[in-house]
């Protein structure tokens, strides 16, 4: 999309946005005898009970205008449920976290570093994404993937969903080739995102030495009924319809229905994308003290089939920033479907039962043209391209089912919780060979055609049972111990398809524990110490190993981490600062004679800080960072063609970037007027092994302004890189080559204007 035509499109958009502010403003008119700065409260046939807000003390009166009362998304249960809580901007530090530990606890009760996102602050941020919103939000977590192959994530010095896993409403979906994932993408439906920093195999199992992101749904809402719509266009030509609805049936039987729906013209040639999104669940309050839920989830997405742009001799040509070289065939498509089925049961006060059983559908199909070379030897230059065709189909089912028991010694509480998780996972994968797509010019590039037929390569099978078990002690007001221990036994079962030399079956085995303290001095104050070990599947997913690493040992790794969390005067201030150290050993890399080798050990060291903060008068501030230095402690392996030995040790691992920050303003300086400002840096990142490739930092600014014009409609205005800042986000180069000028940048998108109109009713 040219310069211009963007220019057309936002004066459209701002045309658009001020029709639609003056055929509200009526409303607005209708309420002058309200006093300012007070809304009546929102009288919903049914008892609507109100939105739980955390009350917070400023030292000036703030001029912001309470929103219209919303309905609590499930009222509190009998048997405790472990579900959602409303959760506000800041560190909510004082909200119950099922993500730092099965017990309920929340992040100041738990010996690690827990964030948590609420979902309604990330969209009036205008995070649209789920990797906008933990990247923005939580300390040290950066996007390691571009949208095209779904999303995947680094943090504390490791990459991707092989040491990050991904759930969703706590449920784990295991990776397949390339180990990216696709579902959830968007905020619509989230009630919130929790995010657990370092090692989490005692909770989840293999594949969590970074950390887990935990995306949470919105769910029933048992009293009264509650509706909400939203339109969104932005500059990019994107148009996006939403739909909200909840509420109760009858006095035991409630709902939740999420739709939401958008498409886009892009910011480059030829950058069409759509999406959709479905969400219900059903919740059944049977007796007082057991609960059945039923919910179901899909989704389809057709992501923006783009791949970046070639550098010319390593150096970005500003001639190609809206050019896409992709060919006029391709196609990118994920869908996902996920059901989930819940029982709690309280039998007594001090003994309680939870079980999920899931069934997860995910396929992913992809034809494009991946790669670009721009040839420089020859008159006239040239662009040579290279893409494939993907095929992914993969189930899952299993079932997660623990008991939780309380019991108290004298003035000395317990806490424990044992359970069990089995499942089944099956994945078939097809693909072309490595095709070549006709040459194009590098300044006006002809899409062309590729070619690539499908060939049926594997078939998997992944059968995973563990056991597990966490137990808080709470020794007195001031300290209190947690611990836990997992066993995990996973038989991998591959079929190749096209030589029976490369099927096997074996069996991997993992046993995982951490034991932690929280010493509360006074109250809202928590020091906190643990030390953890976990495991991780070598450098790729359990589901795509080959035959000739089924012999390898899984990577191990222990973590020691030591923090400070504190909430002042009922949530008006928070922070938090933590620092870890991690090892991690039997690491496995693939040699350039396509040989895998467990290399020896990577570390990584550092600090996360995070603070929010209300300053009065109607401004808040909310702030996080991290500095890290990750390093190959052992990384050597022997090249064959010269029988030398190559050693990287000292080298920073690719795909991480050491300094993480964001900021985030926001000033109600009027009675229904806020604005707001915020900003990103992520440092710079090296692209291979030999660091000789590296991706530049970047800062980017986005600025907001929402206006209430009644009690049910919001407006929200935003700039995205208010700067119009060109920078690439992702590279794209061979990790294993040295070469600095062979070089793909994903540009990321200019400056966009966006406008939503959001009704409640």
């Amino acid at each position: 999309m040219t310069a211009p035509t963007r220019i057309r499109y936002a004066t459209l958009l701002l045309t658009v946005s001020a029709a639609a502010s003056s055929a509200l403003s009526g409303g607005v008119a209708a309420q002058s005898s309200q006093s300012s700065g007070e809304l009546p409260a929102v009288v919903v046939e049914g008892a609507q009970p109100k939105k739980k807000v955390k009350k917070k003390a400023a030292p000036v009166e703030s001029p912001a205008v309470v929103p219209a009362p919303e309905p609590t998304p499930t009222a509190k249960l009998p048997a405790e449920s472990g579900g959602p809580n409303e959760s506000s901007p800041g560190l909510n530090l004082s909200d119950k976290a099922s993500s730092g530990s099965r017990l309920g606890l929340t992040p100041l009760e738990t010996p690690a570093s827990v964030d948590v996102i609420s979902g309604e602050t990330a969209r009036e941020r205008g995070q649209h994404s789920i990797v906008d919103a933990v990247t923005q939000n939580a300390p040290g977590f950066s996007s390691a993937t571009i949208p095209v192959l779904g999303s995947a994530f680094s943090a504390r010095g490791f990459v991707g969903n092989n040491s990050i896993s991904r759930l969703y409403d706590g449920t784990r979906l295991y990776p397949g080739t390339g180990g990216t994932t696709s579902f959830p993408s968007n905020t619509w439906a989230v009630e919130r995102i929790e995010v657990l920093h370092g090692p989490a195999s005692v909770l989840y199992g293999d594949g969590a030495i970074g950390g887990i992101i935990n995306v949470i749904p919105k769910k029933p809402i048992t009293e009264g009924m509650f509706n909400e719509a939203q339109i969104f266009f932005d500059s990019n030509m994107t148009r996006r319809a939403s739909l909200d609805s909840g509420g109760a049936l009858s006095k035991d039987v409630s709902y939740r229905f999420n739709i939401g729906a958008d498409a886009s013209d892009g910011w480059v040639d030829d950058g069409d994308s759509k999406n959709l999104g479905v969400s219900g669940a059903l919740r059944w309050q049977a007796s007082p003290d057991l609960v059945f839920s039923l919910s179901h989830d899909y989704s389809n997405q057709e992501p923006i089939k783009y791949f970046g742009v070639p550098f010319r001799d390593g150096v970005f040509d500003k001639r190609t920033k809206e050019n896409n070289y992709n060919v006029g065939n391709a196609f990118n498509e994920f869908q996902d479907s996920w059901t989930q089925f819940k029982t709690e049961w309280r039998a007594s006060d001090a003994l309680s039962f939870r079980s999920v059983t899931y069934y997860l559908d995910s396929r992913r199909e992809f034809l494009n043209s991946e790669d670009y070379y721009w040839i420089t030897g020859v008159n006239p230059e040239v662009v040579n391209r290279f893409g494939l065709h993907i095929l992914q189909d993969q189930d899952q089912i299993g079932n997660r089912t623990d008991m939780t028991l309380k019991t108290r010694f004298g003035s000395v509480g317990n806490e424990t919780v044992i359970g069990f998780d089995i499942n089944r996972a099956n994945y078939a994968r097809s693909a072309s060979g490595y095709f070549a797509a006709p040459s194009v010019d590098p300044i006006n590039p002809v899409p062309g055609v590729l070619s690539a037929p499908l060939i049926p390569r594997h078939q998997s099978e992944l059968d995973q049972r563990s056991l597990f078990v966490e137990d808080r002690l709470v020794l007195n007001e001031y300290l209190s111990l947690v611990g836990g221990v997992r066993w995990d036994t996973s038989n991998v079962k591959k079929t190749d398809l096209q030589s029976a030399a490369g099927s096997f079956e074996d069996e991997f085995n993992s046993f995982n524990w951490r034991v932690g303290a929280v010493v509360t001095p006074v109250r809202g104050l928590a020091f906190f110490g643990q030390y953890a070990v976990a495991t991780d599947p070598l450098d790729r997913p359990l589901l795509d190993y080959l035959k000739t690493t089924a012999d390898f040992d899984l990577t191990r790794g222990r973590q020691i981490e030591i923090g400070v969390k504190q909430t002042l005067w009922n949530g008006a201030f928070e922070w938090s600062l933590s620092g870890y150290d991690i090892v991690k050993k039997d690491l496995t890399v693939l040699t350039p004679f396509f040989e895998t080798v467990q290399i020896g050990q990577q570390s990584s060291r550092g600090l996360e800080a995070a603070i929010g903060m209300e300053l009065g008068g109607g401004w808040r501030v909310d702030a996080n960072g991290a500095i890290l230095k990750a390093e190959y402690d052992e990384f050597s392996y022997v090249d064959f063609s010269t029988f030398s030995i190559v050693d990287y040790a000292g080298k920073t691992p690719y795909l991480v970037p050491e300094k993480l920050a964001n900021v985030w303003l926001t000033w109600a300086f009027a009675p229904r007027w806020q604005a707001s400002a915020g900003a990103q840096y992520v440092g710079s990142a090296f692209e291979n092994f030999a660091n000789t490739v590296e991706r530049p930092a970047y800062t980017i600014a986005n600025v907001g302004l929402q206006w209430k014009p009644t009690d049910s409609a919001t407006l929200d205005f935003r700039v995205k890189n208010v700067f119009d800042r060109t920078y690439a986000a992702y590279y794209r180069a061979d990790p294993l080559s040295a070469d600095d000028s062979v070089i793909q940048g994903w540009i990321a998108p200019p400056r966009t204007f966006e406008a939503a109109l959001s009704v409640k009713f």
